[in-house]
């Protein structure tokens, strides 16, 4: 009873994600386990997986429904239980630290507002390592994107050049198309003006 007492558990009216940062060179397998946790378990389905990577990390954020009333999430959306079985699994699969944080929300405008963030803070730690720290996180607080985008060209990194998904990360989701489940991506900085599109990306069928 103190156990059950001393846990929290997620309401059934509540969306919240899993947050995992793994510390590992072995990004690829991470990467792949991010992805694989959109088919890996049915009745443990995200509703998308976003994965932004370094070369020495990989932070999998996957996001999860609210239910009906007299639902309830999975092992009961108990935190020590969830919290649990991401850390041991990708702990022994991935033989690295691994940290793992759950985050609950009320509405969908407080989880893409929690990914705009996301994504946001993301692009800001892609650009301190493009530029072997010429751009630091000090210029990160105090500069605006502009600024930041001249002090990266003063020191030869070319931000355009790089691919979305070294920027920002990626979003994956699993989607029908002509008959068939497929894995649709999407990599972008959010744009405040169309939240319906990523609205419809994120809760959408």
């Amino acid at each position: 009873m103190l156990e059950y007492e001393s846990d929290r558990y997620i309401p059934f009216d509540l969306y919240y994600i899993v947050k995992i940062q793994c510390e590992t060179s072995n990004t690829q397998a991470a990467e792949k386990w991010g992805k694989n946790f959109l088919t890996r378990n049915p009745s443990h389905q995200p509703l998308v997986s976003y994965i932004f990577k370094t070369e020495s990390s990989v932070e999998i954020v996957l996001v999860y429904s609210c239910l009906e009333e007299g639902e309830e999430h999975w092992n009961d959306g108990s935190h020590s239980a969830i919290v649990s079985h991401y850390s041991s699994l990708l702990s022994r699969e991935l033989r690295s630290k691994v940290n793992v944080k759950i985050v609950e929300f009320e509405t969908r405008t407080h989880v893409l507002t929690y990914l705009s963030w996301l994504i946001h803070e993301n692009s800001r730690v892609s650009m301190v390592l493009s530029s072997a720290n010429e751009v630091t996180a000090s210029d990160i607080r105090s500069h605006t994107h502009q600024e930041l985008l001249e002090k990266l060209d003063s020191v030869g990194v070319d931000w355009e050049a790089f691919e979305s998904s070294e920027k920002y990360g990626t979003f994956y989701k699993l989607k029908k198309r002509k008959g068939k489940v497929v894995i649709a991506s999407m990599s972008e900085a959010f744009d405040a003006r169309d939240t319906r599109k990523y609205s419809a990306f994120v809760f959408g069928s």
